[in-house]
Parts: C-alpha cells; structure tokens; sequence
C-alpha cells in the first residue's frame, strides 16, 4: 500500500509550452517497472491489483451465500412452526386408564 501524499508530483510541458500535465506515478511506486521488458514486471502492480480485486468479489459473494443460506434456513424453521401450530393437537387412542 502506498500513501499517494508521500509520491512526488512530476510535471511536463510542450517545447512551447502550450501543452502541459502533472501527475504522480502510483503504479511505480507499487512495484511496476517501466524500462522492463518482462511484460509482468512492467504490469506487476496491475496484476495485484487484479487479484485483489478478484478476492474481494469472491469474498463478497461467499458473505451473500452465507447471508442467502441463514435467511432461507430461518425461513424454513417459521414456517415449520406455522405448520405445528395449525396442527391440531395429538388427541389419546383409546379410552385410556379410566376406562378400565
């Protein structure tokens, strides 16, 4: 992780001047190397940035699954207990004891 008050601001201009930008070289200062002719050295802040990015989606999804799954197992635990309700209630076979 960089702190982008920390990365100088470099500054360029037309030979005439009509032209001019500034910036800050965030993806140098996370590890890509401009002059390097491994296309993975060049990108390599990229791709963290990529992988990141790809676990924090997974992360989230598997938190909405989780999420998904304890919402669907109290639902079916209230309607479980709405069917116990409307049963009637068990009644004795037979005559019992008293009917001896």
């Amino acid at each position: 992780m960089v702190n982008t008050n920390d990365i100088t601001e470099l500054s360029w201009s037309s030979p005439k001047g009509k032209f001019a930008g500034f910036g800050k070289q965030v993806s140098e200062e996370l590890g890509r190397k401009p002059l390097s002719t491994d296309l993975m050295e060049r990108q390599e802040a990229e791709r963290i940035q990529r992988e990141t990015r790809a676990q924090m989606e997974l992360e989230k999804k598997q938190a909405e699954q989780r999420e998904f799954w304890i919402k669907s197992r109290a639902d079916q635990d209230r309607r479980l207990e709405d069917l116990l309700r409307q049963m009637p209630p068990p009644q004795s076979q037979g005559r019992g004891l008293e009917g001896r």
